[in-house]
């Protein structure tokens, strides 16, 4: 019964989204830069670790954590892991200039897939609308959110919720 309604909500969430939209694409063609109090390379594994009052911006992109993990494959940045309490994400939409703000325990933001996963108190607001759940995954190349409970997710309760804001009519 608790798989068919998470299933249910998920269905639900994805069709009542459609505020969320695609990210900027120029955000991807822009330098990134990383600022922190301390950092280890490890050049042979691939791994950046950097500490303390991180703060990572690319275009509109801007991640703020505690610890960010870089991981880097054949000198390419795959993804990008930041813990925090909470950790910060923010980057702006392209169709209305609008803001994503997302804050987690835990964000990991896959670079190629453009998928970026809030995991443990996540929590996601754009316009005035908010999505809360122990795991949100949101595809920004397909404007698709999952979203999951702590009961789904392995932990010990909890549910999947959203403010949803009723939308200007426009008068004919």
């Amino acid at each position: 019964m608790k798989l068919r309604l998470t299933n249910i909500l998920s269905s639900l969430l994805m069709l009542t989204l459609p505020g969320l939209l695609p990210a900027l694409e120029t955000d991807r063609q822009q330098p990134t830069y990383i600022e922190a109090d301390q950092v280890e390379i490890d050049d042979a594994k691939g791994i950046s670790i950097y500490q303390g009052n991180v703060i990572l911006t690319q275009g509109s992109i801007r991640l703020e954590s505690d610890i960010l993990t870089v991981f880097n494959a054949e000198g390419e940045t795959e993804r990008y892991v930041a813990d925090g309490e909470p950790a910060r994400y923010k980057q702006t939409m392209e169709k209305d200039g609008s803001d994503l703000v997302a804050t987690a325990l835990n964000i990991e933001y896959q670079l190629a897939r453009e998928i970026v996963t809030l995991t443990q108190q996540a929590h996601v607001t754009q316009h005035d609308d908010e999505f809360m759940g122990e795991r949100i995954v949101y595809n920004m190349r397909t404007s698709k959110v999952q979203a999951s409970s702590a009961a789904t997710s392995g932990g010990d309760g909890g549910r999947v919720r959203m403010v949803i804001q009723p939308r200007d009519q426009k008068a004919p």
